[in-house]
């Protein structure tokens, strides 16, 4: 419990955590990105090989794209766009090399022999 006489600190104290909190709210808000809503013209334009309507219907109709419902209009999210375009790259021959000499390294290695003599 405070008591009367160290009822100024304790407001100083109070104050100044106010004031920390505040400067870090606006530090952080300035830093935070809006997402940026697209309609399905502003879609077809963004995608890279600009689509038509009816391409981008069928992807939502078979809920291949990610999208969300605005009353009857159809808004996408540029960042889970950006996202669900990043998921469809193909990866390179390098990659694919690296990935299968991984995948094998790990095969054999949870496959050692367990007891016994070789023949």
């Amino acid at each position: 419990m405070i008591t009367f006489n160290e009822m100024p600190e304790a407001l100083s104290a109070l104050k100044e955590d106010v004031r920390l909190i505040k400067e870090f709210v606006l530090n952080n808000s300035k830093q935070v990105k809006a997402n940026e809503w697209l309609d399905i013209n502003q879609l077809c334009e963004y995608l890279p090989h600009h689509p038509v309507k009816a391409t981008i219907y069928s992807l939502v109709h078979t809920g291949k794209i990610p999208n969300m419902k605005q009353g009857k209009k159809l808004i996408f999210s540029k960042d889970e766009i950006d996202i669900w375009l990043q998921s469809h790259r193909r990866k390179t021959k390098a990659e694919l090399q690296e990935e299968t000499t991984s995948t094998a390294d790990s095969f054999l290695v949870s496959k050692k022999k367990i007891g016994g003599t070789n023949a």
